[in-house]
């Protein structure tokens, strides 16, 4: 070795030393640092040379970032299941007690919404009268309900997520139970329409009596069961019917001079009856088919 080459040493040492970790580099530990390496400073792992992946980590984890099968915030709509409930006390509220738990997607106001899971009720916010009978009239029964979710941000809110009531309908109504084994079977010719006649009589015995004809009133189906479907509501003064799958209720009327309502307004599948505490009280329906257009 010359004595030129001798006193170069100590320089090429030092550009050794100042160019060799960077090209020696992986290509992840390249990533790392020219890129955000968003699952490190999710786990609290900021980098020094740029402290902005820190922040953007963080924008990932709370706008990204959503649980598969968690719900989003207003406005977007959800429709879930469970059993409607009244809470009593200085402050009564109605709730809905959910199948199974929820969770929830944060949102853009990450001051409000958060994201949570394991919910298990949710507070029922409900504004319109209509709906304050249906929820009154399924206390204690399975229930599907639609609305909108917001968060808790007043001490009047009893749970950690509402429910922004927009719909309400009667789980036995959506869910028409399957046929038993053994059951007859309906008439494989479908009429157009017909009418059924659901009488509730509470004295002397507690029964219910069904009555269904396609033509000739005189002349009843054999099963009007397979034809028309009724349910109580929880106080049991309120009966709703509803038609066979495949029908849909166009009128209403009652022999009793018994109010009768729809569930949802006009085109509702379910009506109900205003059930007499003594003495009888009947709903006779007319049931037409649909047709698809």
């Amino acid at each position: 070795m010359t004595k030129h080459s001798r006193l170069l040493m100590p320089v090429y040492a030092a550009a050794f030393a100042m160019f060799a970790p960077k090209a020696m580099a992986t290509l992840e530990f390249s990533k790392k640092e020219k890129k955000p390496c968003i699952s490190c400073h999710m786990k609290g792992k900021p980098t020094e040379v740029n402290p902005l992946l820190t922040e953007f980590g963080e924008y990932y984890r709370r706008y990204y970032r959503s649980s598969i099968g968690c719900l989003d915030y207003d406005p977007k709509r959800v429709r879930l299941e469970g059993t409607i409930i009244k809470h009593d006390g200085l402050r009564p509220w109605w709730g809905l007690k959910l199948d199974e738990p929820l969770c929830t997607n944060a949102g853009r106001d990450e001051d409000r919404n958060i994201a949570y899971s394991g919910i298990r009720e949710l507070h029922l916010v409900i504004s319109a009268d209509l709906h304050w009978e249906q929820v009154k009239s399924l206390l204690g029964t399975h229930a599907v309900l639609s609305g909108r979710l917001i968060p808790a941000f007043t001490g009047y809110h009893m749970t950690q997520v509402l429910l922004l009531l927009d719909e309400v309908h009667n789980a036995q109504v959506l869910k028409v139970p399957p046929r038993k084994q053994g059951d007859t079977k309906p008439p494989q010719t479908l009429p157009i329409s017909y009418w059924a006649q659901v009488t509730v009589v509470q004295s002397p015995v507690n029964r219910v009596i069904k009555l269904a004809w396609t033509s000739d009133r005189s002349n009843p189906v054999r099963n009007p069961d397979d034809l028309v479907e009724h349910f109580f509501n929880g106080p049991m003064d309120i009966m709703w019917v509803y038609c066979r799958d495949g029908y849909t209720i166009v009128s209403a009327e009652s022999s009793t001079n018994s109010a009768v309502f729809p569930m949802d307004g006009p085109g509702s599948k379910a009506w109900g009856l205003a059930v007499a505490p003594h003495g009888e009280s009947a709903i006779t329906i007319t049931c037409r088919r649909i047709t698809l257009r």
